[in-house]
């Protein structure tokens, strides 16, 4: 190979990896624009709007320990259906478990008959549906669908960033 083929070879090598240096930047800028998210706001019924609600709170009715609101009222949980990024998010920051833990503690905890996932649902309107019309229901649907409205109440809200 002569000395010119071989500068005009790297030179090629070099433009393809700049332009592949500046795909790989643009698909990651593009995920995490993707990634994210809103606010998670956890929502109960209008019937429930004096109730204030910790994070600690959210995480007994989410995990099946508690079935009650500080209020006394009776509560059902509803839940976004696997694979919705919110999912993903509200158990990391609410229980600390990404979808596989929580697959194995909802497993075990049914299997012994101590308590039942909570029933899922397709999507934030769905929850936001469900929850105005159940005045026994909480869920959790992105922010912006549970503010200015008085179909639902806003109990706590969870930053996602």
């Amino acid at each position: 190979m002569e000395k010119n083929e071989w500068l005009s070879s790297i030179a090629r090598v070099k433009k393809n990896l700049h332009k592949k240096v500046k795909q790989i930047i643009l698909c990651t800028l593009v995920g995490f624009i993707s990634v994210a998210q809103a606010d998670i706001a956890v929502i109960v019924n209008p019937v429930n709007s004096g109730v204030s609600l910790k994070m600690s709170d959210v995480q007994a009715i989410f995990l099946g320990l508690q079935t009650k609101l500080p209020n006394g009222a009776t509560v059902v949980p509803f839940d976004q259906a696997e694979g919705q990024a919110i999912r993903q998010t509200f158990y990391q920051l609410v229980a600390g478990k990404n979808s596989v833990e929580m697959k194995t503690y909802w497993s075990r905890l049914n299997f012994t008959g101590r308590a039942t996932p909570p029933t899922v649902l397709s999507d934030s309107n769905a929850v936001r549906a469900k929850v105005a019309s159940d005045k026994n229901a909480i869920g959790y649907v992105d922010a912006s669908l549970a503010k200015n409205t008085d179909s639902v109440s806003i109990a706590l809200l969870i930053p996602t960033h």
